[in-house]
């Protein structure tokens, strides 16, 4: 829980500052490519996170890795975190970074659990109507879960909108064991 205000602290501050300078796109997407990277290198993420690495050595690794691949404006963040040990935070920042700027352009993120995939045109008539419902735009990212059986679970936020055959039956079973009782 601390890393997560910690990490809430050093998203605002950079969302603040690149809002001024209205790259919140750029930076947005400088973020996605080091998260990337984050998780597809084992070795990235244990030297992130080693206290033993000097903060000059970070700064410099960091440097010829995303120097020219990344903004200035990230590439400065990256040293402010390497300067103040908070870079084994950065997936965390990453996180609340994205759930801000998402609060600022009115958009929430939405997870949608089914037991098949769903085709393009199931998404965006699912996508229009959580739209409606949520009246916001939304951030939609598919799962599939065999256990849904059929149907679908959406999560909202802390919101569940439960639509799945598996729930169906449940309730279907309480309701069977609650006459019978």
């Amino acid at each position: 829980m601390p890393n997560i205000r910690v990490a809430r602290r050093y998203a605002r501050a950079l969302i603040y500052l690149v809002e001024e300078l209205k790259q919140l796109d750029v930076v947005r997407k400088d973020l996605e490519l080091i998260l990337q990277t984050y998780k597809s290198s084992r070795d990235f993420q244990l030297f992130l996170e080693s206290p033993v690495i000097r903060e000059d050595k970070k700064k410099q690794v960091l440097g010829e890795l995303f120097k020219g691949r990344i903004s200035v404006t990230t590439m400065k963040f990256l040293e402010l975190l390497a300067e103040k040990n908070r870079e084994g935070i950065l997936p965390d920042v990453i996180a609340q970074y994205h759930q801000l700027g998402n609060e600022r352009l009115g958009i929430v993120e939405v997870v949608v659990t089914s037991a098949v995939e769903l085709t393009k045109t199931q998404q965006r008539k699912l996508e229009r109507q959580l739209e409606q419902y949520a009246k916001k735009k939304i951030d939609a990212e598919y799962l599939v879960d065999p256990a849904v059986k059929g149907g679908f679970v959406v999560r909202i936020g802390d919101t569940v909108l439960d639509a799945s055959i598996k729930r169906q039956l449940e309730l279907l079973r309480e309701k069977f064991v609650s006459t019978t009782a």
